[in-house]
This record gives structure tokens, C-alpha cells and sequence, in this order.
């Protein structure tokens, strides 16, 4: 659950195990306003209209009271002024805040997966949505007000806000992305773009495109037999997931070596350099994830780790820095490059930045500089001592509850598993600090410290998990305290509910 929204996101009942993750989807809109010379209208359809204001005063420790005046057009909150011309933030989820939190509540009281589907198409936020029940379906739903913007209205540029570049409503639910039963059996979702044809975000493409880290888990599930999945295995591919090398190490959103390994080293001319024949070994045998554990001594088990990571970014300032400049996001150079590479993708409009290179020899090229850089970095030849730095999760300290530094996983901060049986449903689950209560609760003499603020560190630090008890009888023997809150009722005490801690 979300502290202050009512409703589980993420959990089970009797019948139904559902999960969200933030789609993705472009639902906001930047908006160029016309104001006229006072500031206090705007522009729309050839009128000029008054600005809806309100004035809010804003209180400063040791200083005095800042007034300031919020104002906003049909559009949406201006956001910046500049003269007579302002920007607004037009949002496709406003005025749709309750509809998503009915939504959630609806489905927390589903019990399949068709009765959940009833609710969905209610929801204002942009969200994936799947779901598993105990008659053995299983559903995926992208969910969320989509707007349908006007012919010819680039989703790259401000929009005008005169009335020429208006929503003309929204992707109607039945439209959107969504399947039940598909024959792989299963879904996997990470953030990822819903269907191959749905447009990208503009922030980045998010994690969209042929190097999602999505594909790590597609690659794990594709490999299962419909049916054959169980909680030992799923495990595990949350820690192929987490473990798999992102770039630079430490970038979520970039983890282009489950898509652009196999590509690079079928590129490579082993006979350019004599080093060539060890490294690619090395690269071949490698199983593509970053650990430090034998032993844990601060660095990454394998050098392939440091090559890759060096040898990516030798690739892709070679290929797109002279164009772009070396400060390009990594994500999108990422996908950039395997649509440079990789037969059958659609081709990039540019088609010039190769240069004079043919993909082998700037392949080859950048890994041949990326040893070069190794060996400089390190002092030595010999690939076995390049041996990249781990690196750490740190955790923010809030209040007086310091915490200890955990190796970097690439996963998310509220882990869950069910296995859903009719009659015979089990589930485990593991939460990272701050995420398991509020870690500075208020006592009568100020702030107290909670003691289980990191009390889940070190079974998620170590890929474990709890189980959840989702019964009164599991739940017998665990609880810690008791809480009955009772409701007045015609001069009566009623006893409305019962809430156990744990």
C-alpha cells in the first residue's frame, strides 16, 4: 500500500493476486500560453479569457511570509512566465484522482480476474496492470486516460494553447493494450513499453525499446514450459533480473548487455588484436551479472564486468558523440545503437553515423580502446585483475534510523511472490527501509525512532523473503500488538474492526 491512498497496489485475496507498475504512457502535456500586456488573461480560440488565481502564502523558517500567486488556464497550473508568454502542464489523469483510487478499491474487492477487468477501465492514472486468479487465468491491462491529440500536433514540441492543439478525448478501453490467457503463459513486465506498436514516451523513450531491461526477464521466462513455474523459480529470476549488469553500473534504466552482448561479439574480427582471442573467452563464458561474492571484497567476481561496461562506452562515443555529444542519455543511445546493429529493427532516419565504418570494424575498434583504457586504468595486462568496483545501494537516512550500505540491485523496492492455489494460496514478500513503517514516529516527548524501520535489510539485501500471513490463523504466534477501533452507534459502543500489527 501507499502511505495516505487508501486500497492495496500490490497484493492478494481469496481469490486474486494482482501487481501495478507505472505505464509510461505520454498523458502530460507542456502547453505555450498567450497572455496579454497585464498577465492576467490568456489566450484560447481568438479571446482572451482571465486566468483562474488564487494567492497562497508560503512561511520561511527565520524569514518573513512569501506571497505567491498560483494561477492556471484551461490547460492546466502555469509552471513559467516569461512576459506575455507562459507555459501550463496539461495533465491527462486531473480531475480523475477519485476514479483511480475507486479503481484500486475495486479491484482490492475482486475476486477474479474478469471482475477486476469491470473496474480497470475506470482508472485515471497511467498504470500496467496484471493479475492472476485462482481459476487459473491470468490478465495484463495498460490502464489510464490517454489523450488523443489533435492531427499534426507533435508530442516532441510545446503545445499551443489556443484551442488549435486540444485533446480530442481520450483512447476509448477497449483500445488499449491488453490480453488474457496468452499461449506463452505467462506476462513479464518491467516498466516496458505494452505492445511493439504503441507509441514511446518523450521522456527518454522511459525504459522503451530493443534494449529494455525487460528483456532480461523474457529471456528467463521464455526458456519455462507453460505451467511449470514455481516460487523457487521465480526467485530466481528476480535475481537475474537484479544482478544483471546495468550501464554504467548503477543505472536502472540502462541494461543493454541482455540485448547487445550476443550482437556485439559476432561483430568482433578476433584477428585485429592478439588480445582479442582471451577477452572475447571471456566475455563468452560469462553469465552477464555483476556479484561480488567469492569472495566479497568490494569488487566484481568477474572482469567481464569492467570490459563490458568500458567497451559499451568506447562503442558509443565513437559511433554517436561527434553528432550528439557525449553527454547523450544512456537509454536512448542504447536503443540508438541496437537499431543501428541489429538486422530487422527499424532503421534510424540518420543513417550517417558510422561514418566511413562498417559495424564490424567500429565494434572491434571500441574494444580495442576499450583494452587499451583497461589496462592504463589497472596497470597491468592481464584481464584477470580488472576487477570492477561494486557498486552500493545507499539508503537516506530519515530521522536518527541510519542504514547500512546493501550491493546495488536492479529490482524493485517491494518484492512480492503468490502462488495461487483454489483453497491453498501462499505468498512472500520482502520491503526495503523506509517501506515497512514510518521511521520516525512521534512520541509525547518528540520523535521516536521505529524499531523495525530496517528490520527487512538484511533478508532483502540477501534475496530472501517472509512469508505473508494473509489468515487470522497464520497470523496466530506473530503478532506483536493489537488495535480495536470501535465506532459510536445510537449511545453504543460497536466494535467496527480489528486491526493486527505485526
Amino acid at each position: 500500500a501507499v502511505a495516505g491512498l487508501p486500497g492495496v497496489t500490490i497484493g492478494v485475496n481469496r481469490g486474486l493476486a494482482w501487481t501495478l507498475t507505472t505505464g509510461g504512457t505520454d498523458n502530460n502535456d507542456v502547453v505555450l500560453e498567450t497572455l496579454n500586456s497585464e498577465g492576467n488573461q490568456y489566450l484560447y480560440n481568438g479571446a482572451f479569457r482571465p486566468l483562474d488565481c488564487r494567492l497562497e502564502v508560503f512561511n520561511v523558517a527565520g524569514g518573513s511570509p512569501v506571497p505567491q500567486a498560483l494561477c492556471r488556464t484551461m490547460n492546466g497550473p502555469l509552471v513559467e512566465v516569461q512576459g506575455t508568454v507562459a507555459f501550463s502542464l496539461r495533465s491527462a489523469s486531473r480531475g480523475f484522482e477519485v476514479d483511480s483510487i475507486e479503481t484500486l478499491l475495486g479491484v482490492n474487492r475482486s475476486r477474479t480476474i474478469k471482475k477486476a477487468e469491470k473496474h480497470l477501465a475506470k482508472a485515471g492514472h497511467n498504470f500496467n496492470f496484471v493479475a492472476a486468479d485462482t481459476k487459473g487465468n491470468i490478465g495484463y491491462y495498460h490502464v489510464g486516460k490517454i489523450p488523443i491529440r489533435a492531427a499534426g500536433d507533435s508530442r516532441f514540441f510545446p503545445h499551443l494553447g489556443s484551442g488549435q492543439a486540444d485533446w480530442q478525448g481520450f483512447i476509448p478501453f477497449a483500445a488499449m493494450p491488453q490480453a488474457t490467457n496468452p499461449s506463452q503463459g505467462y506476462f513479464v513486465n518491467w516498466n516496458n513499453k505494452p505492445t511493439f506498436a504503441w507509441a514511446n514516451s518523450t521522456g527518454g523513450f522511459w525504459q522503451w525499446g530493443p534494449v529494455a531491461r525487460v528483456t532480461t526477464l523474457m529471456n528467463v521466462m521464455k526458456e519455462v514450459p507453460p505451467g511449470a513455474a514455481t516460487v523457487d523459480l521465480l526467485e530466481g529470476a528476480n535475481i537475474i533480473g537484479g544482478w544483471t549488469l546495468d550501464t554504467p553500473s548503477g543505472n536502472q534504466s540502462s541494461v543493454p548487455v541482455s540485448t547487445m552482448l550476443p550482437v556485439l561479439l559476432s561483430l568482433v574480427d578476433e584477428a585485429a588484436d592478439d588480445r582479442l582471442p582471451e577477452v572475447l573467452g571471456i566475455l563468452g563464458a560469462w553469465d552477464r551479472l555483476k556479484v561480488d561474492l567469492a569472495p566479497r571484497d568490494g569488487s566484481y567476481d568477474s572482469p567481464a564486468v569492467a570490459i563490458f561496461n568500458t567497451w559499451w562506452d568506447e562503442f558509443i562515443n565513437r559511433v554517436f558523440a561527434d553528432e550528439l555529444g557525449d553527454t547523450l542519455e544512456r537509454n536512448v543511445a542504447a536503443n540508438m545503437a541496437a537499431r543501428l546493429l541489429i538486422p530487422g529493427l527499424v532503421p534510424l532516419n540518420y543513417p550517417g553515423y558510422l561514418g566511413a565504418d562498417s559495424p564490424g570494424t567500429a565494434v572491434t575498434g571500441a574494444l580495442i580502446s576499450a583494452l587499451d583504457a583497461l589496462m592504463a586504468e589497472y596497470g597491468s595486462a592481464d584481464p584477470s585483475t580488472w576487477l570492477a568496483e561494486a557498486t552500493m545501494q545507499r539508503w537516506a537516512q530519515i530521522g536518527a534510523a541510519p542504514v547500512p550500505e546493501t550491493p546495488h540491485m536492479n529490482r524493485g523496492t517491494y518484492n512480492q511472490i503468490t502462488r495461487l492455489e483454489k483453497g491453498n494460496i501462499f505468498a512472500q514478500n520482502v520491503i526495503a527501509p523506509g517501506q515497512s513503517g514510518n521511521p520516525l514516529a512521534v512520541g509525547p516527548t518528540g520523535p521516536v525512532p521505529n524499531p523495525h524501520f530496517a528490520d527487512q535489510l538484511g533478508l532483502y539485501a540477501t534475496w530472501q523473503y517472509k512469508e505473508m500471513y494473509l489468515t487470522k490463523k497464520a497470523l496466530k504466534g506473530h503478532r506483536e500488538s493489537k488495535t480495536v477501533i470501535r465506532t459510536l452507534n445510537k449511545n453504543k459502543t460497536k466494535k467496527k474492526s480489528s486491526n493486527d500489527s505485526k
